[in-house]
């Protein structure tokens, strides 16, 4: 499982990103079926009690033993295959309908719009469905590109709240996803050909435009800062970047 916020892999039983720190959604839900299988478990429980109660001692004992195994076997499986049999529905859902979902993704590909072509694919759990995964790079790109939008708009309207991030840790994260996004860019030998298509690559082509403009606009940056941003190390990026907001 992924984090939403900064794509860091996730345990269901992490309250919240190890990596970034923000919420996990599925932890709630996760404790919610928890508790559920709980009040489930001493309800029965309660109810076993009570019917044999008329049974000798060691009759009790052991109905109660065995009803209990069972309840947990049960409560076990529900945990661990619930989260499986739902992903095998969404995604026979997702198979279906792949076509309608494509061209709206081809429409936001062609007016280069990343952002709410994200939402549309989270919205719709497009992002990690194998039936998409022609669309893996687009996805991904479009997602670092609008964190690396949000950060940047948050800490121009609203500065640096030094209770919560300084500049240096807000910029750190907005190095990483400028490293993302070039990274998503450039084919790797594994990459499938369906992945870099004419038009999925000259979609992320003018992803990485729009993320130079924001650079160039927004933190300062030359011509030929923003020409070498590829080969920079992070700590490198994030100076420039925390350079350029003060100074802008």
């Amino acid at each position: 499982m992924k984090c939403k916020f900064c794509g860091s892999n996730l345990q269901i039983e992490d309250e919240r990103c190890p990596y970034c720190g923000r919420p996990n959604p599925q932890y709630i839900k996760h404790r919610r079926a928890m508790q559920a299988y709980q009040e489930d478990y001493q309800n029965t429980k309660q109810e076993v009690l009570t019917h044999v109660s008329k049974l000798n001692r060691r009759s009790v004992r052991i109905t109660i033993v065995a009803v209990l195994v069972a309840l947990c076997a049960v409560a076990l499986v529900l945990c661990f295959m619930g989260d499986e049999i739902r992903d095998a529905r969404i995604e026979r859902t997702i198979a279906a309908n792949k076509e309608t979902y494509a061209e709206q993704i081809q429409e936001y590909m062609a007016e280069v719009d990343p952002i709410n072509l994200y939402e549309f694919g989270y919205r719709n759990r497009l992002t990690y469905s194998k039936a998409m995964d022609e669309y893996n790079k687009v996805f991904s790109i479009s997602m670092y590109y609008q964190y690396f939008y949000n950060y940047t708009m948050e800490l121009m309207t609203e500065g640096i709240h030094e209770k919560y991030e300084t500049l240096e840790e807000k910029c750190e994260y907005m190095a990483r996803y400028v490293e993302n996004i070039y990274e998503n860019r450039e084919r790797q030998t594994y990459d499938k050909d369906y992945c870099y298509t004419e038009d999925k690559t000259a979609y992320m082509d003018a992803i990485v435009e729009r993320t130079e403009l924001l650079l160039k606009a927004y933190y300062g940056l030359s011509e030929e800062e923003i020409a070498s941003v590829p080969t920079l190390s992070r700590a490198r990026l994030t100076i420039l970047l925390a350079e350029g907001y003060e100074n802008e």
